[in-house]
């Protein structure tokens, strides 16, 4: 049987979720797929790399509330039901990384 206050010390890790829009400049969504790195969410300017290209991002209030809602397929067709709101948004503007210069 384990003493009072043995544990005391351990800390139990709690992930927060946090719903967040983001609104990337100057991109065309014509590929859907592509393939994404998100580093930084903690930071005041996120990094996001979609294919190749790298933009920067700000987060901004939005105004009002944005919604989101998730959406499955069901017997009865599709069936969407609420997900959550935010009133953030991370705005990601191009940014172009140049090669660190050697010593």
């Amino acid at each position: 049987m384990a003493e009072e206050g043995e544990n005391e010390g351990l800390k139990e890790t709690e992930e927060e979720e946090e719903l967040i829009t983001l609104e990337i400049e100057d991109h065309e969504f014509s590929e859907l797929t592509l393939p994404y790195s998100l580093i930084g969410l903690e930071t005041d300017t996120p990094i996001l790399k979609l294919g190749n290209k790298v933009y920067q991002g700000q987060y901004q209030y939005v105004v009002g509330t944005h919604l989101f809602f998730d959406q499955s397929q069901g017997p009865n067709g599709v069936s969407t039901s609420y997900a959550g709101k935010t009133q953030k948004k991370i705005v990601f503007k191009p940014i172009w990384l140049q090669p660190k210069e050697k010593e």
